[in-house]
């Protein structure tokens, strides 16, 4: 990534490119950035991941469970209160394709990787980093859409897929029992996914096994 000391005139351009770089809200940062950007516009982005994560942080340190509804509210009035338009934005989980949207998107990736440059200097500072980065990424998650949520592991070859409306009814009873945290079994989906790779959650028994398969609900994807 290159960037320049001057500042540039922003234009925002929705285009073909920037679909093909950011096509969903969620993204598992594969790719470092590769184009140009200001020192101006370098530091205000990293400093903004950097006000999300604290916020993050104190989210925990207020006495919120995390992942829980008072978490996830508290975390989205902080954000609406430090102005921070660009974070708010990707938990709404609408996943369009605006400009404002890639604009986002792309500011998301990049500060990302401003900032995993900036904590990879010990094993405090990377393990701090990764804990806000797994929080943030699985709000976002747990945000989506049926729809969304499928799209997302499509462009990401994760070879996952719901199991049928049939099959749900005939485990009702198994799914409701052996499944953590299940609030409303009608519209929750479930991925059958090797045990093998989700050992922590059959570790802590919050999913249902059948013939060495996992039955996982949407929102336990990321663990």
């Amino acid at each position: 990534m290159d960037f320049t000391a001057h500042r540039r005139v922003k234009k925002t351009i929705i285009s073909d490119s920037l679909n093909d770089l950011y096509p969903h809200d969620l993204t598992m940062y594969a790719e470092p950035p590769g184009n140009v950007i200001s020192l101006s516009e370098f530091e205000d982005i990293a400093l903004e991941r950097l006000q999300l994560f604290r916020i993050l942080e104190q989210a925990a340190l207020k006495g919120h469970k995390l992942y829980s509804d008072d978490w996830k509210a508290c975390i989205k009035e902080d954000l609406t209160k430090a102005g921070l338009k660009k974070y708010s934005r990707q938990l709404s989980g609408a996943c369009t394709n605006s400009d404002l949207d890639y604009q986002a998107r792309r500011a998301d990736h990049i500060s990302h990787f401003i900032l995993r440059l900036a904590y990879c200097r010990s094993e405090d500072l990377r393990r701090w980093f990764l804990s806000r980065e797994l929080e943030w990424f699985r709000l976002r998650f747990i945000a989506q859409s049926r729809d969304s949520i499928k799209n997302f592991l499509q462009n990401n070859n994760f070879l996952y897929t719901p199991i049928s409306e049939d099959e749900k009814s005939s485990l009702r009873e198994e799914l409701t029992s052996s499944t953590a945290g299940l609030s409303i079994f009608e519209t929750t989906e479930f991925y059958k996914i090797p045990f093998t790779e989700v050992c922590s959650l059959v570790r802590n028994r919050k999913v249902f096994l059948k013939q060495g398969l996992a039955y996982i609900p949407a929102s336990e994807l990321v663990v």
